[in-house]
């Protein structure tokens, strides 16, 4: 008869008891070190993409901007307003002779802008993002974002302190980046946009294809994709920089045309440096008087864009807006014109520093004729270089398309006022092939 074996557990030997151990301990160094490696991911990440809103404030320049924000709410901001601090998303609406001003600060209590804004009439714009990084060791860009289906805008943006503004504006008929410190100038209306930059760079993109814009050049989306170029300019010393002495002058300085007996005229000078040349207006008295800087043309019009250009500075005035018939502005600057057939006509952009538009100082002139817009409100003692394409803004008026543009004409006017002009443009633009 056999013996039954019996089982006997046998130990594993000392060295496989070794490796569970070193494995475990492997395993959990490494899951250790992976936590770490994520940890310091996420807190990269977190620092250099953590982001909180830019401080936006919404000035009413004329009539009452409407503001619609993300939760449905809507309200009015009007000239009389104190300044009114926009949400990241909000909507800005504006009616005719209706415009504002909008500014973005780094920060609440920062008194130095990041960029600045002018609004037009018939305009909407809509804020999407407007951010910048929330810690100070992110490389990451200031981003503003809008869409602008309507209207005009004119962009400034400051020069770059430590991080760069990245604007990204979308229209109906593509997209505009701006990266670079500068002056821009957007319009969009039904059939087209327009982008104008006066200095700095801006690219525009449509359906895939994408065209870099410099300084004195615009581009164009809508029913074509088009860049377009100087070519000529129509004013000569456009820039006041020559001998006013000398009989070849191309600029003709009227007499003054003082209201009141007894008042005084004021004085027409060009102020000269090394750098630059201004044209310098000033009178100082009672009642109305006006003087007229003018310059003959006689140019045909064969470009695809007339671009006029002024850099002005509204010193001070003692009228609110442009007086009681809107017809003394500080400054107004004139275009005489003779549409196809053979008609004089008259194109007028008036400018003032201070006032809340009211029946007794309207925005604008009920006893100027020809064709108008709405007067500009500039910014006391600060150069404003404004621009707008003469074609395009007579055609939104109804106005006779010009076929000879016959001379052009700076006019002071008010009571007590000082106003300079560093330059004054009239550019031919066609589109490059």
């Amino acid at each position: 008869m056999q013996e039954e074996e019996t089982a006997v557990f046998v130990p594993p030997p000392p060295h496989n008891r070794e490796a569970i151990g070193w494995t475990f301990l492997i395993g959990g160094f490494v899951s250790l070190l992976l936590i770490l490696i994520a940890t310091v991911f996420f807190v990269s990440y977190a620092l250099q993409n953590g982001r909180y809103s830019l401080t936006t404030i919404l000035i009413a320049q004329q009539g009452s901007v409407l503001i619609n924000d993300a939760s449905g709410v809507q309200r009015a901001v009007s000239a009389a307003d104190p300044p009114e601090a926009l949400p990241e998303i909000a909507q800005l609406l504006t009616d005719l002779l209706v415009s504002g001003e909008i500014t973005i600060y780094p920060r609440e209590g920062d008194d130095s802008p990041i960029a600045q804004m002018q609004l037009y009439s018939n305009a909407n714009l809509t804020f999407q993002q407007v951010d910048t990084p929330r810690f100070g060791i992110s490389d990451q860009p200031h981003r503003l974002e809008m869409a602008l289906t309507a209207g005009r805008l004119r962009l400034m943006v400051s020069e770059f302190d430590e991080l760069p503004l990245h604007t990204f504006i979308h229209t109906p008929h593509g997209d505009i980046f701006i990266g670079q410190p500068g002056q821009y100038t957007i319009t969009v209306d039904e059939h087209q946009t327009q982008t104008a930059v006066l200095n700095g760079t801006a690219s525009i993109t449509r359906a895939g294809e994408t065209i870099t814009l410099e300084a004195d050049e615009l581009g164009e989306m809508g029913e074509r994709f088009a860049h377009l170029t100087v070519q000529s300019d129509m004013v000569q010393a456009a820039d006041f920089d020559n001998n006013w002495a000398n009989p070849a002058n191309p600029w003709e300085v009227g007499s003054w045309n003082v209201e009141r007996a007894g008042q005084p005229p004021g004085s027409v000078k060009v102020l000269q440096s090394e750098a630059e040349s201004a044209l310098q207006i000033v009178r100082n008295g009672t009642g109305h008087a006006d003087i007229s800087v003018a310059q003959a043309i006689g140019q045909d019009v064969a470009a695809e864009s007339l671009w006029l250009q002024l850099d002005v500075r509204v010193i001070y005035h003692d009228l609110d807006v442009c007086g009681g018939l809107g017809s003394e502005c500080p400054l107004f600057v004139q275009i005489a014109y003779e549409d196809a057939d053979g008609n004089s006509n008259e194109w007028r952009q008036g400018f003032y520093g201070h006032g809340i538009g009211s029946p007794s100082a309207p925005y604008i002139c009920y006893s100027c004729g020809g064709a108008q817009n709405g007067h500009v409100p500039v910014a006391m003692e600060t150069w404003f270089l404004y621009d707008v394409d003469l074609l395009s803004v007579l055609a939104q008026q109804g106005a006779p398309a010009p076929a000879r543009i016959t001379g052009v004409t700076l006019t002071a006017s008010g009571h007590s006022f000082a106003v300079e002009v560093e330059s004054l443009h009239l550019l031919n633009m066609l589109a490059e092939e």
